[in-house]
């Protein structure tokens, strides 16, 4: 990440969008701890006071987390995912399901019509790494958490693809909760079948996998 010197009409508000960019770009991943307002605030040439203010808006607004004599971390990609993952929080479990249920939907949609051949290539390599995962859960749900990302990605729409990881960011993490190391029904056939229909662009079969596969998640849920 390249650091700018701010210009003189709001620099508070300037660096506020430019950590934020620091964080959406991979500058500064979710759970890491960033530098000390000294250093950020020689790095962007401003004041540490200013600095300061910059970081305390990323707090309150929930992009940051502030540990007493442990610095400042990163817990949300931007302020628009903070905001959603509060508004989530507070939703009832069928709601949110049925939002996710718009949401991938869509994106399958235009994954059908986006996708390219190196999509298809690497969503090929994810899902066979999701299917032939049995030793370990953890690696398990992240496979199928890359699964689902990268069809997003080849949607071809960030703020859709933003949307998306927020929800499933909250009510996958509530469902893969759910899951134990003796599961059999991890939905595998059904995951095959949306890739499958993604390859031959079959819009109405990739929306159907995944009305399936969002009622197979209802089930971990008292039927939702």
């Amino acid at each position: 990440m390249d650091y700018q010197k701010p210009q003189r009409f709001s620099l508070v508000s300037q660096l506020i969008e430019q950590l934020e960019s620091g964080i959406e770009d991979g500058t500064f991943a979710i759970g890491e701890k960033l530098p000390g307002e000294q250093d950020l605030a020689e790095r962007f040439g401003v004041g540490r006071s200013t600095m300061r203010e910059a970081m305390q808006a990323l707090v309150a607004a929930g992009v940051l987390e502030s540990k007493q004599g442990a610095g400042s971390f990163v817990v949300s990609r931007s302020r628009f995912d903070a905001s959603l993952r509060r508004r989530l929080s507070g939703a009832r479990i069928a709601e949110t399901l049925e939002v996710r249920e718009l949401v991938e939907t869509q994106i399958a949609t235009r994954a059908c019509r986006r996708r390219t051949v190196g999509d298809l290539a690497a969503l090929g390599e994810l899902l066979k790494r999701r299917n032939d995962e049995t030793q370990s859960l953890d690696a398990y749900i992240e496979a199928d958490k890359a699964f689902h990302f990268a069809i997003a990605e080849s949607c071809r729409n960030a703020l859709l693809r933003d949307l998306y990881e927020a929800l499933l960011s909250f009510i996958g993490a509530l469902f893969y909760a759910e899951l134990s190391e003796d599961d059999s029904d991890r939905g595998t056939a059904t995951h095959i079948a949306l890739f499958d229909a993604i390859t031959r662009r079959d819009e109405p079969a990739a929306r159907k996998a995944v009305l399936d596969l969002i009622d197979h998640e209802r089930s971990f849920f008292g039927k939702g």
